[in-house]
């Protein structure tokens, strides 16, 4: 009789189990470049081609007109 009291209580513990889920994150990070991203890209790129291009003939204009004074 002890043993059946003994077996009852822990069936019992064992349906008194509280199961929790995780929640799963995304399988993977989304990776994909938009048409927009390029497009910015692209555009920046040449403002700073550009940025460049001016800061370098700069100071060739500068160096022509010191020289034409100069003379």
């Amino acid at each position: 009789m002890i043993t059946q009291e003994f077996s009852n209580d822990k069936s019992i513990s064992q349906t008194n189990l509280k199961y929790e889920t995780l929640e799963k994150g995304p399988k993977r990070k989304y990776t994909r470049k938009s048409k927009t991203d390029e497009k910015a890209k692209a555009m920046i790129d040449q403002m700073i081609h550009e940025q460049t291009n001016e800061q370098t003939i700069e100071p060739t204009n500068r160096q022509i007109i010191e020289e034409k004074y100069d003379e």
